[in-house]
């Protein structure tokens, strides 16, 4: 404040021009670091604020797990001859919480789950009927509707933690319907962008609240005897497995190019694959590039808001994919909303 005195009660006739050029440039540089100290402070603030915030939910989700009815027992599974095939079920963008109401489509946490038990019915069938050894259950993003944007939080009719332990109950339940009529069942998990922790420009990739979801699911579902969870191989935007000898590998696909995605692929890992499984589009499709055959799968909502104004429908559909060694033989893609007829 004296400099600042010191600098305004001086004039161009009293000192050099050049001197006072020089004060009147200390002066801007003095005020420059100022505001750079008081915009570094409330970056610590938020991010200190936010780190309390994540931390809050963990705290609250373990304490509601302990109140939770014990763990689900899974029975033996019945001896039977192999048939050397596994089943697919793409799972994504089911955005619990969420809630449409328009003329086209109608959408909320209860119709959420009449079109999980729809699927699942329809998954055991299709497990039986194809007599598959394994069901490898990818989860490939957008679980949860999220907070990120204004659009969604408008839409959502369940806060944050109710997303949360919503969609993890849902999911663990399916898959424990999904246990009892097929021997063995993995679960492989992607996050997706609706549940980033932060901003788009602010979020690192292990800022996501998929990690609540898959402790959830890991503590629900740890005494059933035929269920496993796969690890992540590169990170946790991307699994991997083998599935009757072909490489599969799936994401949420936000930070992709839908045409290129393949390609993409292939560069990161360095390996071929034969099967790759993306979601976020929310559009039913399936293309090949070169030896990878690529399977983008629907959304649980259908036709929302964003996509209503954009006079764009689309069914809600999940896919479920029939693997032997020879590849995928068969892809069913479920619609979901026949319940609704």
């Amino acid at each position: 404040k004296e400099y600042d005195d010191y600098i305004k009660s001086k004039t161009p006739e009293m000192i050099g021009k050049e001197e006072y050029e020089k004060l009147l440039e200390k002066e801007l540089e003095i005020k420059k670091e100022k505001i750079k100290l008081r915009d570094e402070r409330n970056l610590v603030n938020r991010q200190l604020r936010d780190i309390a915030r994540k931390e809050n939910l963990s705290n609250i989700l373990e304490d509601k797990l302990e109140k939770l009815p014990n763990q689900i027992i899974n029975m033996d599974y019945v001896q039977r001859k192999s048939s050397k095939k596994q089943g697919i079920l793409m799972l994504s963008d089911i955005h619990y919480g969420m809630m449409v109401d328009n003329f086209l489509n109608k959408y909320n946490t209860e119709i959420a789950k009449e079109r999980m038990s729809y699927l699942v019915d329809k998954v055991i069938e299709y497990s039986k009927l194809n007599n598959l050894d394994i069901m490898n259950v990818c989860l490939l993003g957008d679980m949860i509707s999220g907070e990120q944007y204004l659009s969604v939080r408008l839409e959502n009719n369940e806060n944050l933690i109710s997303q949360i332990i919503g969609v993890s109950e849902l999911l663990s339940e399916a898959i424990y319907k999904i246990s009892l009529n097929v021997p063995f069942v993995t679960i492989s998990i992607a996050d997706g962008n609706h549940e980033r922790v932060y901003g788009k420009k602010e979020n690192l990739n292990k800022d996501n609240y998929t990690t609540l979801i898959r402790k959830f699911l890991q503590l629900k579902l740890e005494n059933i005897s035929n269920v496993t969870f796969l690890e992540n191989v590169y990170d946790e935007n991307i699994i991997s497995f083998e599935c009757c000898g072909n490489t599969v590998v799936g994401l949420h696909g936000d930070k992709c190019k839908k045409d290129k995605v393949a390609y993409e692929m292939y560069n990161m890992i360095n390996k071929k694959i034969d099967i790759l499984l993306l979601g976020h589009f929310h559009q039913v499709a399936q293309d090949i590039c070169y030896e990878t055959i690529v399977y983008r799968n629907g959304s649980f909502i259908g036709t929302d808001e964003y996509a209503r104004n954009l006079n764009l429908n689309t069914y809600p559909t999940q896919k479920m994919l029939i693997v032997s060694e020879l590849g995928a033989e068969c892809c069913y893609d479920i619609r979901l909303n026949i319940t609704n007829k």
